[in-house]
């Protein structure tokens, strides 16, 4: 799924729902808020991940960890804080 560049705005809820199976989302540059939701640890099949320069904040969450696929993750260009959790 690639939203890059779209100037989407809110909360990344839609992880949230029937995305279990997505295996790459792209996007990046947009203006979400809030935090990455925990239930990002349920897309199993998650192997890509890009969330750059997209105005999240709060911490990583630790179900990041359960993603034994994700190979790729970039973060970068938000406001986030805290560790990386040891999940990960």
């Amino acid at each position: 799924l690639d939203v890059e560049v779209n100037e989407l705005n809110g909360k990344l809820d839609f992880l949230t729902g029937s995305l279990v199976n997505l295996n790459y989302l792209r996007g990046n540059d947009n203006s979400f808020t809030g935090t990455i939701p925990t239930e990002i640890g349920k897309m199993l099949s998650l192997e890509r991940l890009t969330l750059d320069d997209s105005k999240l904040t709060g911490s990583l969450p630790s179900e990041l960890g359960e993603l034994k696929k994700l190979y790729e993750l970039d973060i970068n260009e938000n406001k986030l804080s805290g560790t990386i959790p040891t999940e990960f």
